[in-house]
This record gives C-alpha cells, structure tokens and sequence, in this order.
C-alpha cells in the first residue's frame, strides 16, 4: 500500500527507460520527438522527451555534472519552464551521444511519395 501523497511508477516510464538504453531506439525516439516539433512546432514535446532518455542513462544529477548544466536548470527545461538556446540543446544532445542533422525536406518528400 502506498503512503498518502506518494505515486506508484508506472510500468510504462519504467519499460520507457529501459527501452531507451539502447542506441538505436534512443535515437528513434528523440528523432520522433523532433519530427512532433516541426509538425506542431511545440518544442516543449521535444524538450519534456529528454527527461526519460537522461534517466535511462543514469542520475539527472550525474548528466548534469557530466553536461556542465544545472539541475535545477534541468528540470525547469523538462517542465518547459524555459526553452534552452540551442547550445545548451546541442550539449545535452552531445552528451546523450546524439546530435543535430541536417536533411533536404524536399528528399524526405519525395522518399514518401
């Protein structure tokens, strides 16, 4: 029985993280995640997607302390608090072992049709 006040996890942000441990599907996910931006333009989906792929990699402290960031300033982005300039969205990126690429949208069209 839980305590008043406590939240049981669910079993989805548990096989999320676990998920999320390996490359390829860290990769997808964050791709999705962008490909929610330019089809919304609502950054905070992309920027509330980092939370679970830091986690899988291990404390939010300790990637702070690895990306130079603050916590704090972690979980403000996370809680779309505060949009990061796209330095600070490299860095995390970077240290997610990810990074920014560019694509020619008229390819991506064509690869659809």
């Amino acid at each position: 029985m839980l305590k008043k006040g406590t939240k049981k996890k669910s079993n989805f942000d548990d096989d999320l993280k676990e998920s999320l441990k390996d490359a390829e599907y860290r990769e997808y996910y964050i791709n999705e995640a962008l490909k929610a931006y330019y089809e919304d333009k609502d950054l905070d989906i992309l920027l509330h997607c980092l939370k679970p792929v830091i986690e899988s990699q291990g404390t939010i402290k300790d990637f702070a302390d690895k990306a130079k960031i603050k916590r704090t300033y972690l979980y403000r982005i996370f809680n779309c608090e505060v949009h990061p300039e796209f330095t600070t969205l490299s860095n995390i990126l970077d240290n997610l072992g990810l990074e920014f690429r560019i694509i020619n949208k008229n390819s991506l069209i064509q690869q659809r049709d």
